[in-house]
């Protein structure tokens, strides 16, 4: 697949997160990305030996010619998960880095999981009630300044709240 080939498939995902210059998928949705797309994204990770235990999102560049593997171990379980590590494969230099974050105390996280998952997803309810609860107290009003940890925090507490050991705002 060229980068042509790519960007076309890209544009015709359906799922997933979409923000300006990516689009996020969960591992469970990758059936409904473009076929075409999907079984090559799933090649280079078998290729790359980036095990299925190592990622379950991916980002799909929307202007480079490049993916990323990004694990989330506890994705299900807290209500903001940190990122442990990523593997950004650059397809045009046939490249791989991989970043660690397991010891970082400043990691990405996510936040809107619902949007990364299928409507069949077990837990998208939840997700939601996750997203609307931070909705409702203006958590997402600066997008800008709230993907990582020690940002989210800070906004949290400013508002007067805390998050127990699930991420749950308490």
């Amino acid at each position: 697949m060229d980068f042509p080939e790519f960007k076309n498939f890209v544009k015709y995902i359906q799922i997933g997160k979409v923000l300006p210059d990516s689009i996020y998928v969960h591992k469970s949705a990758i059936q409904l990305v473009p076929i075409n797309l999907s079984e090559f994204i799933l090649k280079i990770a078998g290729t790359l030996e980036i095990h299925d235990d190592n990622w379950n999102i991916v980002k799909f560049s929307r202007r480079d010619f490049k993916v990323t593997f990004l694990s989330y171990p506890n994705f299900d379980e807290h209500s903001y998960p940190s990122l442990k590590q990523s593997f950004t494969v650059d397809l045009q230099k046939l490249s791989v880095r991989k970043a660690n974050y397991s010891a970082s105390d400043n990691p990405p996280i996510l936040h809107r999981k619902e949007t990364f998952v299928a409507n069949d997803y077990p837990l998208k309810a939840l997700f939601k009630e996750i997203t609307s609860e931070g909705e409702k107290l203006g958590l997402y009003e600066k997008t800008r300044t709230i993907g990582f940890k020690k940002n989210w925090l800070r906004l949290i507490s400013n508002k007067g709240y805390s998050l127990d050991e699930k991420g749950r705002l308490t």
